[in-house]
């Protein structure tokens, strides 16, 4: 194994460290983290190498001691077997002593018995030599003779049965002495088995033992490895911890654009330089944006599904429009109670300018034209006109819509198909309702003359002496206008626009001063909506005092025909409060449908 490349001084307290790209950087090794923990890496490595070797040593001599301990077994086999022999041949060579002491007790009797014998003969002969001196000597010592032979055959009787004996019991013992040497030399080859097992036993214990010494010699070099180890690395701790603190003073250091460097640290005053300069991200700012308006969307969208009204939040609050609980004033607008939204409707076409009471006629003789001035309030298209026929008196109109001149009518159409001609009047008295050749768009405060010229016969036109109409009066070709009277006419206008609406809510009270606000609307625009335009959104903190306008942007679709609008303004320039309130206001006549707001503070 090869221990690892650690950078090397270049000056006293100084130390070449090399990046991963191979560049040199001269630091202050008293401090350099990198350094103090590579010397504890390398006494820690060290510390290992040694355990390893202790560990290596101490499974020799495990080994080792296995191998005594079967050899010690073995041997203690082999030795209880010589010992079985050996009491054994004990037990034979015993019974033969025993059978040799039995021999010699017998022999001893036959030669006594021998003995016996060869006196009783000896008597004999003695006592049959006299005999031929004395025939009565010779027959009692005969008889005595044959009573001394007579005993000496039985005593020699006697000791053959004793030999025989004897030599039984010698060959009994001649048999154990046998079995006792075989015992004897079985003994002494367990005995041989025994002393070897026993050596070899001996040299595996001899093998263990070194072992076992060598592993107390790594055991003792790894200790003090792992010693010197922790000393290293609690001094490294300790270094490290040093340098930490004196990074965290750059005063105490000499260096300390190189400590801020090898710490990857910046100064206090750069950092807040770098903050300051950089600020808040844009990015992350939509991103709050983003999730604050996921926030109001889901907030509304459940109280529409769960019918509630006003929710009040932390620094917050939501409306879905349930009822008007959360609406101070609808300003022109309408409530929908049945869908739940607040709108400014635009009426059906309809007569949008109109005079209808009347007392008597003009005729022809009067004045072969008639007339009469009006202007109307919205740009809705001018489709029809009505004028009322006198009783009694019929005859054809040409109708005209002229432009004005001198507080008469010009003669000139302010379209080439706003009229129509030879509209019949039959004396029957009532409307007559006329439809021109085309439809016309107004101008809104402008002088139009609604005109007709007599074609044919002598129609009347109702006329009021009492002229209540404030836009405009009667003109005759004869006699010039007439502000104090006033044809009974009317001016059809298609759709009426929606009329203009300022919305306001009723007051929530922050918990303290807020600086900005955000709106979440959810905004169906009926008509073609400009928003900043067609629809203004403010916020104020003073209770509706002053309002600042929220710049709106639409962030996507609620659902087919409603829009997600939201807004931020900043509340910093307005007096100081905590009366949170938004307002609405809709502009240039378009309908708009307000489902809900959510408003939030911080």
């Amino acid at each position: 194994m090869t221990n690892p490349t650690f950078p090397v001084a270049a000056q006293p307290g100084r130390t070449l460290k090399w990046a991963a790209d191979g560049s040199e950087t001269l630091i202050n090794s008293e401090y350099d983290p990198d350094l103090v923990a590579a010397g504890a890496a390398q006494s820690a490595s060290q510390s290992g190498l040694s355990a390893a070797a202790a560990v290596e040593a101490a499974v020799s001599a495990k080994s080792a001691a296995c191998i005594a301990a079967t050899k010690a077994a073995e041997s203690l086999g082999s030795a209880n077997q010589a010992a079985t022999s050996a009491a054994l041949a004990t037990t034979k060579a015993a019974e033969a002593a025993c059978s040799v002491t039995a021999v010699t007790t017998v022999v001893d009797e036959a030669v006594t018995a021998a003995a016996a014998a060869a006196q009783s003969a000896a008597q004999a002969e003695g006592a049959a030599a006299p005999a031929g001196s004395s025939a009565s000597s010779a027959a009692g010592s005969a008889a005595s003779a044959a009573t001394a032979a007579t005993e000496a055959s039985a005593a020699a009787t006697q000791a053959s049965g004793l030999a025989a004996a004897a030599s039984g019991s010698a060959t009994t013992a001649t048999t154990a002495a046998t079995q006792a040497a075989t015992s004897a030399a079985s003994a002494s080859g367990s005995a041989t088995a025994a002393t070897t097992a026993a050596s070899d036993a001996a040299g595996s214990a001899t093998l263990a033992t070194t072992a076992a010494a060598q592993a107390t010699t790594a055991a003792v070099s790894a200790s003090a490895a792992a010693s010197a180890a922790a000393d290293s690395a609690q001094a490294a701790a300790l270094n490290f911890g040093t340098s930490l603190q004196k990074a965290m003073n750059l005063a105490d250091l000499p260096d300390p654009a190189a400590a801020r460097d090898n710490l990857g640290v910046y100064a206090k005053d750069e950092t807040d330089a770098a903050i300051a300069a950089a600020g808040i991200s844009q990015a992350l700012l939509d991103r709050l944006g983003f999730l604050e308006t996921n926030l109001a969307v889901t907030v509304l969208r459940s109280q529409i599904d769960t019918g509630w009204s006003v929710l009040k939040m932390v620094d917050g609050v939501s409306d879905e429009f349930e009822d008007q609980t959360g609406i101070a004033s609808l300003g022109g607008a309408t409530y929908d109670a049945a869908n739940d939204y607040i709108h400014n409707p635009g009426a059906s076409g309809g007569y949008s300018q109109e005079q209808t009471s009347r007392v008597s006629g003009w005729g022809g003789g009067d004045g072969p034209n008639f007339g009469q001035s009006f202007q109307v309030q919205t740009t809705e298209a001018i489709s029809k006109v009505k004028f009322w026929d006198h009783a009694g008196f019929s005859g054809t109109w040409d109708v005209r819509i002229e432009t004005n001149s001198g507080s008469a009518p010009s003669g000139t159409l302010v379209a080439s198909t706003a009229k129509k001609d030879d509209v019949t009047g039959a004396g029957t008295g009532g409307w007559i309702e006329v439809t021109l050749d085309a439809p016309f768009t107004p101008t809104p405060g402008t002088t139009y003359w609604l005109r007709l010229n007599i074609a044919s016969g002598m129609p009347y036109w109702g006329v009021s002496n009492t002229n209540t109409y404030a836009y405009g009066n009667a003109w005759t070709s004869s006699f010039g206008p007439n502000s104090a009277w006033v044809f009974a006419f009317g001016i059809y206008q298609d759709v009426a626009f929606p009329a203009d609406t300022t919305i306001v809510s009723t007051t929530t009270v922050a918990a303290a001063q807020p600086d900005t606000a955000r709106l979440a609307i959810l905004h169906q625009p009926v008509s073609a909506v400009t928003l900043d335009t067609d629809l203004i959104a403010e916020i104020s903190r003073d209770g509706g005092t002053t309002w600042t306008a929220a710049a709106l942007a639409s962030a996507g679709a609620f659902n087919a025909t409603t829009n997600i609008l939201t807004g931020m303004a900043d509340l910093s320039a307005q007096p100081a409060g905590t009366a949170m309130t938004w307002r609405l206001r809709t502009l240039n006549a378009k309908e708009q449908r307000i489902h809900g707001v959510w408003l939030q503070w911080r």
